[in-house]
């Protein structure tokens, strides 16, 4: 029930109580506060004609409470920031279960996750997709279509959350001997340090000169009355001889910056960005930006599709300034690259000289190193 407690306030309450009683308004928690007024409890549907009734006969009437659903509710709704963000939160509770708004894959091995991800947003399972259509079967062979190296997938959703589960096909193992011939055959001219064969025919030794393209292991095997052919198998190191060289410009341009920057911010939902600022954002070689991306994330560790970009943008001029013999810097780069065109050895001596010309600075290396050597090539059969 809902009721106002108030103080009615009169010359004789005595005989005021009997008039309401005698109109029929029924009050309840009756108590005398002093010769002139009292309190009590009048049913919301009655008030205004208790209130009525009093003003008639000269009466005062101070609400001192409401209490009831109802005035709870009206109380309620006379606050517009919190009824409609509890609206919102209602309505979001039973729309965002019908939407996808996380993406998962699982069963993928060999398949990178990416690449899934972005052939199911072509086959209509995206950021605010419905759960339901998700699971249609249509969808499905549009992302086996486009995905041949799968064999099944599967679309399971939990809530938000929406999980592909694939499985890729499986490559059969041939139940036909293998009639292939390769050979291994040297890849620069050197001389051999090391030679192990695992299958095929061994035709050079420790201490034999070779030259390129000569071939070290030999895919096939004279038996007399047939030759046997195989995939040749094996490590041959040699000791080989590099030059190399590597320039650097002796002039370039450098950035000053100015102490001038700006900030700016934007918003990533799935691939759309909406920015807070004017303008297209791009300057003509003026200023550094740099990017700082904070994604949404749920307890968890769920990333949503939404992120919010921190855009700064350092503002200068280029000048154009002069370099130092970068010399420590080019041989550096020429030991880590002469290291990283070897399939398997180590540099065991280097000696090199630097040059200084008009634009530029040259570094020019010699290096002797022990290195695998032996590199696969297919045979016809006949040659």
């Amino acid at each position: 029930m809902n009721f106002v407690r108030c103080k009615l306030t009169v010359a004789d309450p005595i005989r005021i109580l009997e008039q309401i009683r005698l109109a029929g308004i029924p009050l309840l928690q009756v108590e005398q506060v002093d010769d002139f007024s009292c309190e009590c409890l009048v049913p919301k549907s009655h008030f205004r004609s208790f209130r009525t009734l009093l003003d008639r006969k000269g009466g005062d009437v101070t609400v001192l409470k409401r209490v009831g659903p109802y005035w709870q509710l009206n109380r309620f709704l006379h606050r517009p920031i919190l009824t409609g963000t509890v609206c919102l939160l209602l309505s979001l509770s039973f729309f965002l279960p019908t939407r996808v708004l996380m993406l998962e894959v699982e069963g993928n091995d060999k398949l990178a996750t990416k690449q899934i991800l972005e052939a199911a947003a072509q086959s209509g399972i995206r950021f605010g997709t419905s759960t339901r259509s998700v699971r249609s079967e249509e969808i499905k062979n549009r992302l086996l279509a486009q995905l041949p190296q799968l064999q099944w997938v599967g679309v399971n959703t939990y809530g938000c959350r929406a999980v592909i589960l694939v499985r890729e096909r499986t490559q059969q193992p041939s139940s036909v001997a293998s009639t292939v011939l390769s050979s291994i055959v040297a890849s620069r001219d050197g001389v051999i340090t090391q030679c192990t064969v695992t299958k095929g025919n061994g035709l050079c030794t420790v201490g034999q000169a070779i030259r390129a393209g000569q071939t070290l292991i030999s895919g096939g095997t004279d038996c007399g009355i047939k030759i046997c052919t195989t995939d040749a198998e094996g490590e041959v190191f040699a000791l080989t001889k590099r030059d190399f060289s590597v320039s650097s410009p002796k002039f370039c341009s450098q950035r000053q910056l100015n102490g001038k920057s700006t900030t700016r911010f934007s918003i990533i939902i799935g691939k759309k960005r909406i920015n807070f600022f004017k303008g297209s954002g791009i300057y003509h070689g003026s200023c550094v930006k740099m990017y700082t991306r904070y994604v949404l994330t749920l307890p968890g560790g769920f990333h949503l599709p939404v992120a919010l970009v921190k855009e700064t943008v350092l503002f200068g001029e280029l000048e154009d300034a002069s370099r130092e013999l970068p010399e420590e810097f080019l041989r550096t780069f020429a030991d880590d690259y002469v290291q990283s065109q070897m399939v398997a050895g180590r540099i065991l001596q280097t000696s090199g000289d630097t040059a200084e010309l008009t634009d530029r600075y040259v570094y020019t290396g010699i290096y002797f190193c022990e290195e695998m050597i032996g590199i696969r090539r297919q045979e016809k059969i006949g040659d």
